[in-house]
């Protein structure tokens, strides 16, 4: 399998992230998140040489202080940069050691584009490499998940300790109730999360910015068939349950652990 992921980066086609400039504003990096979904934004300066990324969780961390700032001081360095000879196989192993989903493609200082782990789950996918596996073989068993009338401050306080961008929803007697993600906070103007109080009657819960339509699998699912409704849904996780009956969160199945059950059946 590693003949199949060694393939350099030229030969892909990149993620076109959305692109802001250094002297936006934080509502205007604001809106292209809503409004494109986006998990991460690029930042160009003034000749169009790339500056660095944005990621969501940057811009909800932004207190009513800073609602002046530009994108420039939005702007975080990559973790790590690739450059087109790069291989698939190198940036999948360098996102994997950095818990990364995407990262930059940079050429004398300009951005190429960017690389996911979806690259690699869809060459997994066309090469067969899932056939056999099953959800089972890769979800996180037992994952962390929040109730509808917890304070949103706790989904927040999750999300920055363990760098989640999603939190499957359940009722008090363990069956899925939905799903919160970073982009529900966006969409609905969430800010200064970690400021909001826990106990009073004006509390946001998590039942204000979930989303209670949320697809689901169950364990014994063809992989491939779940990569496959990650790919073409743009899912980032996919909560496990038990039954269509019960539905007991039993699990969740992200892209890392796709492309984690892969490289663990060739090794």
């Amino acid at each position: 399998m590693r003949s199949l992921l060694s393939i350099p980066l030229s030969s892909l086609k990149f993620i076109e992230a959305p692109i802001v400039d250094a002297e936006d504003s934080y509502g205007e990096v604001r809106r292209v998140f809503r409004e494109s979904g986006a998990r991460i934004v690029a930042v160009e300066g003034a000749r169009g040489e790339f500056l660095g990324v944005i990621y969501r969780s940057s811009v909800l961390r932004v207190t009513s202080r800073k609602t002046q700032a530009r994108a420039r001081d939005l702007a975080s360095d990559p973790p790590a940069t690739l450059t087109p000879s790069n291989t698939l196989l190198q940036a999948v192993n360098l996102m994997l050691k950095l818990d990364e989903w995407y990262l930059p493609v940079v050429s004398e200082g300009l951005l190429e584009g960017f690389v996911g782990l979806e690259h690699a789950i869809r060459v997994l996918l066309d090469t067969g490499v899932l056939r056999g596996l099953s959800v089972g073989d890769s979800m996180t068993r037992d994952p962390i998940a929040v109730k509808p009338s917890d304070p949103l401050s706790k989904v927040w306080s999750i999300m920055v300790e363990k760098r989640y961008a999603g939190l499957p929803v359940v009722a008090d007697d363990g069956r899925l109730a939905g799903i919160v993600t970073q982009y529900d906070l966006i969409r609905k103007g969430y800010t200064r999360l970690e400021l909001e109080s826990s106990g009073g009657p004006h509390t946001v819960k998590v039942l204000d910015a979930m989303n209670p339509s949320v697809e689901y699998t169950f364990s014994e699912k063809p992989l491939e068939v779940v990569a496959e409704m990650i790919l073409s849904r743009g899912y980032g996780r996919i909560p496990v349950v038990d039954s269509s009956e019960r539905k007991i969160l039993v699990g969740v199945v992200d892209r890392e652990d796709v492309v984690k059950a892969a490289l663990r059946r060739w090794r």
